[in-house]
């Protein structure tokens, strides 16, 4: 008989806890979202909500009414690709929400969900960690009470959905170190890699640091390599799982980069205390380091209490110290001493990367693992009342918690998009105008020549109405062009023209673009679509074929593979070890004869 054998460092959970954490998570997800409740197909482009509800529009109308795959979007800055935009949400499991119930009912939920997804990955990190029941509820709740998901939300930082993902993502970092094990490492790369899929790179490039700087901590407690070593093969994986949209986006930037910062952020002591402590965490509210509280706010209040208290417990909590330690410095900037976001800033990564102040969204949850360590530290040290005491030192945090950040949700509320009639006919228009400047266009079927977006678009794309428009096609030289059938992803035209000539599209340029039907070659015409065409009558299509897609594809189908073979590898592995050695009992010679 095969006795299997449990790691003796990872918690059994509970018949009980597969039924109250689910409940407790969507118990806490529709507390702490009642500024929505009953708003939640109010249409609301507040802020960056525009820009980014205006991304999840078009992808939703390509699939839903042109019934394509979303990868090029005309409707900004003159044309660029959607696939390949680091801030498009079409690789996510949650868009099957707004499928179903459209942008803004399916982001809302989403929103809920995300609370729900937060608050039960906390809890199951927590008891991976060796906390109790009761301060794992405790640790649970401090990430996603912070006010920085209420903040970023409410200002339309729509990666901040996926940012709830960590500690799903910490916790097979976790289980991968304690059983040396590759399969929970590559589960750690796919959590990992749907932030990336799902919101762009905030998500995944502070978070990331975070479970970095985790598993250094572990290394060095522990004095071992492997900690680091997964994380080198987590790490791998999110980039393969991810390939389908990194390796688009990647080109994309690269072409077109981010300015790099200049000056860095300096955010003193002071600072900080304010942006955890200070319990107007007003959306609008401005600090001395030049940005507001939708950037830096992180509020943890009376949750630090617990969290101190979890420092007595040095030996357990000691990786979590470290980490906690590695982030904080990191908030500060360029704050000497001991300025470490410089030397992160340097590298090519990161070259890029602004506001320090969010390594203080990883940093909650550290917090929330000491509370956790704390509340546990209490209820041995006074069995009698210290389980009382924590309990409700944790009620009075989250109550205090709740009244500072979820009001903040509010802001998703305002600046309604009310649009006028589509155009029957698209065309691009110079900019929008009032609160929702790039949602409404979009909206109306027009495209918006000067946007916003990660990075400043410079485009020879003309505007209706602006010297020199000639149309959404024209013929460069003589001859006739007739639109026939238009979507974001394919044209159809109809060309007429005595001797060989050029059609130009008033999109830009981009190599993904091809002639799959009719006589032509695309090429770029001063940065726009050009199609080289002969002479005569003749009909023509042109589709975007993403080829840095399709690699991407390739790398992630074949990432997934490696998962399963992983995963074989490892059940073999483990089966290996449980089976014990093969006892010969000794023969008598006598019997033997």
């Amino acid at each position: 008989m095969v006795t299997r054998v449990r790691s003796s460092r990872l918690p059994r959970f509970a018949r009980n806890e597969f039924v109250m954490v689910p409940l407790g998570a969507l118990g806490f997800a529709l507390v702490f979202s009642w500024p929505m409740l009953g708003h939640l197909a109010t249409p609301g482009a507040m802020d960056d909500w525009d820009v980014m509800m205006g991304l999840k529009w078009v992808s939703y109308e390509t699939i839903v009414k042109f019934h394509q795959l979303p990868l090029w979007d005309p409707y900004k800055c003159g044309g660029l690709p959607m696939l390949g935009n680091p801030q498009s949400q079409i690789i996510s499991p949650f868009f099957l929400l707004t499928l179903l119930h459209g942008p803004f009912l399916g982001t809302h939920l989403q929103m809920i969900v995300s609370l729900a997804i937060a608050w039960s990955g906390g809890y199951v990190l927590a008891r991976l960690i060796g906390i109790s029941p009761l301060g794992a509820v405790a640790a649970a709740t401090v990430f996603p009470a912070s006010s920085w998901f209420y903040l970023k939300l409410g200002i339309g930082h729509i990666w901040g959905l996926e940012a709830t993902y960590t500690p799903w993502g910490l916790a097979a970092a976790w289980v991968a170190s304690e059983r040396h094990s590759y399969r929970y490492a590559a589960l750690g790369g796919a959590v990992f890699a749907l932030m990336f899929l799902g919101s762009g790179p905030d998500a995944l490039v502070y978070n990331g640091v975070g479970l970095a700087a985790l598993m250094l901590g572990l290394a060095m407690v522990r004095k071992s390599w492997w900690p680091l070593w997964l994380l080198v093969a987590l790490g791998l994986f999110t980039v393969g799982f991810a390939a389908i949209k990194l390796v688009p986006a990647y080109l994309l930037m690269l072409a077109h980069p981010r300015p790099t910062s200049g000056e860095l952020e300096v955010n003193d002591a002071r600072l900080l205390l304010i942006m955890l402590f200070s319990p107007d965490q007003s959306l609008f509210r401005g600090l001395s380091n030049g940005w507001g509280f939708w950037e830096c706010g992180a509020y943890i209040g009376i949750f630090a209490v617990p969290a101190i208290l979890g420092l007595m417990k040095a030996r357990r909590a000691a990786p979590w110290i470290i980490a906690g330690a590695i982030l904080l410095l990191l908030a500060r900037g360029d704050a000497q001493p001991l300025a470490l976001w410089p030397i992160l800033h340097k590298l090519p990564m990161f070259d890029s990367v602004r506001l320090p102040s969010r390594f203080l969204v990883p940093f909650t949850l550290v917090v929330g693992m000491l509370a956790g360590y704390g509340i546990d530290w209490l209820a041995e040290r006074w069995a009698s009342w210290g389980a009382s005491i924590g309990l409700a030192v944790m009620v009075l945090a989250t109550v205090n918690c709740l009244l500072v950040g979820p009001p903040d949700l509010e802001s998703v509320l305002q600046y309604p998009a009310q649009p006028a009639a589509p155009a029957p006919v698209f065309h691009q228009i110079a900019h929008g105008s009032g609160n929702n400047s790039m949602l409404i266009p979009a909206l109306e079927n027009t495209g918006v020549v000067d946007c916003y977006d990660y990075t400043q678009w410079n485009t020879n794309v003309q505007a209706l109405g602006e010297p020199g428009y000639r149309g959404e096609q024209y013929m460069r030289g003589a001859g006739s062009v007739r639109l026939l059938d238009w979507s974001p992803n394919a044209l159809s035209f109809e060309v007429d023209t005595p001797a060989p000539s050029s059609l130009v599209i008033n999109q830009n340029y981009d190599s993904s673009w091809r002639v799959t039907s009719g006589a032509g070659s695309v090429y770029s015409e001063g940065d726009l679509i050009g199609v080289h065409v002969p002479a005569g009558k003749t009909r023509i299509t042109l589709r975007y074929v993403s080829i840095p897609a399709i690699v991407g594809a390739i790398i992630s189908l074949l990432t997934i593979c490696a998962m399963v073979i992983v995963i074989r590898y490892d059940r073999a592995r483990r089966q290996l070890r449980e089976v014990p050695p093969q006892i010969h009992p000794q023969i008598n010679p006598i019997d033997a004869v």
